[in-house]
């Protein structure tokens, strides 16, 4: 359904409807410049933290919290942290989770991967209170802590660390763990963020060469000076036409501010188009140059060809303002209107399972629903790694859902397969919904590692006397810890001791020479 009446009565222009036709990935280009490769628009998923002084003493970081929730679909969201200066509170961002918790259903008929308000909740912390003191960092944080925990966690992604504020908490966390340095990336606005807390800065200017940073002192400002500010493409005129009454997001950046600044902004844009492990080449948010103070920091480009009136480097954001305008128009039509076609949702994104040798595994089962209007017609296909054979099925195939929801099983024929890891991939897909659904197909993605079953040391299939002789030379007792890499498998309740605990999983599975332990044991 096309419309060109909001809710509340105000009237849209036409050429709404006219975007909106065809707008997908890349389809910005359209509009103006062909989109720099890469980049979470292009299909990549960046992890991210924002650290923001939102609520503070300017309200664009209230607009850019709006516009990076109606993107949040193609990013990781890993911290949202409230950081120097001024009174800017954790409560703040929450205050703007609560409108997007109302547009959600919206914007998830559009794009599944949006994540929930409470996942958005769950991942927003306080940060410093204040700037750092002369030496550039205090007491440790909840924000800066957090930094520190996302940073080592297993990803092999870089954690992007978004700056909107003073660098503070970013300070503190590198400096009570540097570890972390080789594993964050951090785009940070200064200007006048880094007049308000230069020790934090300064501390790691002087102190941490080695940080993979991009310190943006006036490329951001191409978000609202210069660059093509025609006909509904001005900073009052968009937001006028094209925020203000779209969805509750887009009458609370109004109440916040009713022209663009966004200055941080460019930041999240960065990531969106171009290729964010090269900052000297084009991306949305900017263009940078190498500097000989370190291997990974970049500065604003001084070049002239590149200067919007003052500001350094100002002119690689502004020549992609028609691009990533009109593609923020599209999602703050998303935060009003439901999609006018079938949308698969799927109640699970991923399945792990372990079998034991000799022995299979019990079903699974999920769901495929519509979330979008119309019917749904859909197709399942599973396929495997390379030279395995096929191991798992679905029951059905495929099948026609409008409202509710259609259960599917998920059966397993493992007992056969070699001790190992293996991956399959089951697709749903769009077959012959008319429209088509807009975000096929989708995907869970499956996993079974085989194991041996605990104390079939020898992995002869039964567990007897010469397993127990392995498992005798491997006991330590509670407490000391078994280091020799050839007693590792003996660690039978995963922690770093062999002992009674170990054995009453060992004597569980006896089966005696010849006779085929039973799978079932380790239940």
């Amino acid at each position: 359904m096309l419309r060109t009446m909001c809710k509340s009565g105000h009237h849209r222009p036409a050429i709404r409807v006219l975007l909106i036709v065809g707008l997908g990935a890349g389809a910005s280009a359209a509009f103006g410049l062909e989109d720099p490769p890469g980049g979470a628009l292009a299909g990549d998923r960046p992890r991210v933290i924002v650290s923001t002084d939102i609520g503070g003493s300017d309200n664009d970081d209230f607009q850019s919290m709006v516009h990076y929730l109606v993107y949040a679909d193609v990013f990781d969201t890993e911290g949202l942290i409230s950081s120097p200066p001024y009174g800017g509170r954790k409560s703040d961002i929450l205050a703007v989770i609560d409108q997007y918790e109302v547009d959600y259903n919206n914007l998830r008929s559009h794009s599944p991967t949006f994540p929930s308000s409470e996942a958005l909740r769950a991942v927003t912390k306080q940060g410093a209170i204040n700037a750092a003191p002369a030496q550039g960092y205090s007491s440790p944080t909840e924000g800066s802590n957090w930094i520190i925990q996302q940073a080592l966690e297993g990803d092999p992604r870089p954690l992007w660390i978004l700056v909107w504020g003073s660098i503070t908490d970013v300070a503190q966390a590198v400096h009570d763990d540097p570890g972390i340095k080789n594993k964050i990336r951090v785009y940070s606005i200064g200007s006048w963020n880094t007049t308000q807390d230069p020790n934090s800065r300064n501390y790691l200017y002087q102190n941490h060469s080695d940080l993979w940073w991009i310190e943006c002192d006036t490329t951001m400002r191409g978000m609202y000076v210069g660059g093509d500010q025609s006909g509904d493409l001005g900073n009052v005129t968009f937001v006028e036409q094209h925020v203000r009454h779209h969805g509750a997001l887009g009458d609370f950046y109004y109440s916040k501010k009713t022209d663009i600044k966004m200055g941080d902004t460019p930041s999240v844009m960065y990531l969106m188009r171009g290729e964010p492990d090269l900052p000297t080449t084009e991306h949305w948010g900017g263009m940078f140059g190498a500097s000989a103070h370190g291997p990974d920091y970049w500065k604003d480009l001084t070049d002239p060809q590149y200067r919007e009136g003052s500001y350094n480097g100002a002119k690689t954001v502004n020549k992609w303002r028609e691009n990533y305008l009109r593609d923020w128009q599209v999602r703050m039509d998303w935060a009003d209107e439901m999609a006018d076609a079938p949308l698969i949702v799927l109640s699970e994104d991923t399945i792990n399972r372990i079998a034991y040798s000799t022995g299979d595994l019990s079903d699974d089962a999920f769901t495929v629903a519509n979330g979008g209007v119309g019917t749904l017609h859909y197709l399942i296909e599973v396929t495997f790694d390379p030279g395995d054979p096929p191991w798992l099925n679905v029951d059905p195939s495929g099948g026609s859902v409008a409202g509710g929801q259609d259960p599917i099983t998920v059966s397993y024929s493992v007992g056969t397969l070699p001790l190992g890891t293996y991956a399959a991939d089951i697709e749903v897909a769009d077959n012959g919904s008319d429209p088509p659904a807009v975000n096929s197909p989708q995907n869970i993605a499956v996993t079974v590692e085989v194991k041996p079953i605990p104390g079939d040391f020898d992995l002869d299939g039964d567990v007897d006397q010469e397993d127990f002789g392995h498992f005798q030379k491997c006991l330590t007792g509670s407490g000391v810890a078994q280091t020799d890499p050839n007693c590792q498998d003996a660690l039978l309740d995963e922690d770093e001791d062999v002992d009674h605990n170990d054995f009453g999983i060992f004597q569980a599975c006896v089966s005696g020479a010849n006779v085929p332990a039973s799978p079932d044991c380790v239940n």
